[in-house]
């Protein structure tokens, strides 16, 4: 039997995936009402910002977040080879 007393509570603010789902939640402007009275996610989601003189670190960057967004299914393949196109030219 398990001692209760030694029983510590669940802080969810630092497991693992927690605190990026709430982030991609956040980011992408998702309507949060349990009722579900209206659209899951209001809008379109950020896309990846494309500067002029990108170094290659950011590019790197850039699209290791976008890849992110297609794997989560936030954007489709055509947006994403868009984007893609749009930071490599930069």
């Amino acid at each position: 039997m398990a001692n209760v007393l030694e029983q510590k509570p669940i802080d969810y603010s630092n497991m693992q995936g927690f605190n990026e789902i709430i982030t991609l939640l956040i980011d992408f402007g998702a309507n949060l009402n349990p009722l579900g009275d209206g659209p899951v996610a209001a809008g379109q989601p950020k896309k990846a910002e494309v500067r002029q003189g990108m170094d290659m670190s950011e590019k790197k960057q850039a699209l290791f977040d976008l890849k992110e967004t297609l794997d989560a299914g936030i954007i489709s393949q055509e947006e994403f080879d868009a984007e893609k196109a749009k930071i490599l030219g930069a």
